[in-house]
């Protein structure tokens, strides 16, 4: 495992944490909408707020970490590299 998938896993792991504690400390029901004059019209549970943080927080970086880590591989393309046959060479990997 590189040092970036290290890095990019351990903080993932401490986000989870990090929601996971601090999701009962939150009220029953949260606003989640506000109206033109600043007043909440719209409310979820603190069950469904913590699905979805989690959905958005840890989800959404998965999902883009592993797009951007994957895309090259389907196709055997290295990216858009000057000499990318010399930079990729197996003798410097």
């Amino acid at each position: 495992m590189s040092r970036a998938s290290f890095v990019f896993s351990a903080l993932i792991v401490v986000l989870a944490v990090l929601i996971f504690n601090s999701i009962g400390d939150l009220p029953a029901k949260l606003a989640v909408h506000f109206d033109a004059n600043g007043a909440p019209d719209r409310w979820v549970s603190r069950e469904l707020y913590g699905i979805f943080a989690l959905l958005f927080l840890i989800g959404l970086p998965l999902i883009l970490f592993a797009v951007m880590a994957g895309l090259p591989g389907l196709n055997g393309v290295k990216g858009l590299i000057p000499n990318n046959e010399y930079w990729f060479a197996d003798d410097r990997k």
